[in-house]
């Protein structure tokens, strides 16, 4: 058995755990902190129950943080979703506990927005849902996709070189295969996949130039 004792030993519940294809186990939900109300508690066990990391997310504010939900990818990247002052708070943790990053779904009623489970698919796509007040609709269901990529491997072989180039001289020109997702192209961000993006790949792999989507 293990136990989680926050800080000032003060309310602490769970209210998501998940497994990892070694055995490790995590668990989410909220934290009283030192003078931060509630904060996001998200904690990863060794398979022999010794304590891999713990983190904390405290949100704008100094309000409540609840977190609800947690899933796992194939890398064993780690997601918690829940509640905060922004809305949806969803958090991507690498193995090491590291933050990836934070994004948050506040709608144009930001009066009750509760985000209660998050999947991640094959591709590292994130969905989250949950409930949220509408304009003049009451409380509605509210799902997001989130699609994570890196911005230029529109081959998506986990790293940004010449053969990305290629990859998109055959997409405009030969009717070759589209980058997946289409975003990963648009590398200068003006909002199209064209010839401007296969300069600015190249200026940046050969010329110094500033890294795709900067």
């Amino acid at each position: 058995m293990r136990r989680y004792d926050g800080l000032g030993s003060a309310y602490d519940e769970a209210n998501a755990i998940t497994v990892d294809g070694s055995g490790n186990v995590y668990v989410t939900g909220y934290s009283c902190g030192s003078g931060t109300s509630e904060d996001y508690a998200t904690i990863k066990y060794y398979p022999n129950g010794d304590t891999a990391w713990v983190r904390r997310y405290n949100g704008q504010g100094n309000s409540s943080d609840r977190a609800y939900a947690i899933a796992v990818d194939g890398s064993n990247n780690v997601y918690v979703t829940g509640q905060g002052e922004e809305g949806y708070v969803t958090i991507k943790y690498y193995p090491t506990g590291d933050t990836a990053w934070v994004t948050s779904y506040s709608p144009p009623v930001h009066q009750l927005d509760l985000a209660y489970a998050i999947a991640v698919d094959d591709s590292d796509n994130v969905y989250v849902t949950g409930g949220s007040v509408g304009l003049g609709t009451s409380l509605d269901y509210a799902t997001i996709k989130y699609v994570q990529f890196l911005c230029g491997d529109v081959n998506k072989d986990g790293k940004v070189d010449i053969t990305d180039v290629v990859y998109l001289i055959n997409y405009l020109f030969i009717s070759g295969p589209a980058p997946d997702p289409i975003q990963a192209g648009d590398v200068n961000l003006d909002g199209v996949v064209n010839i401007a993006d296969v300069v600015y790949l190249v200026n940046y792999l050969f010329i110094d130039g500033p890294p795709p989507c900067s």
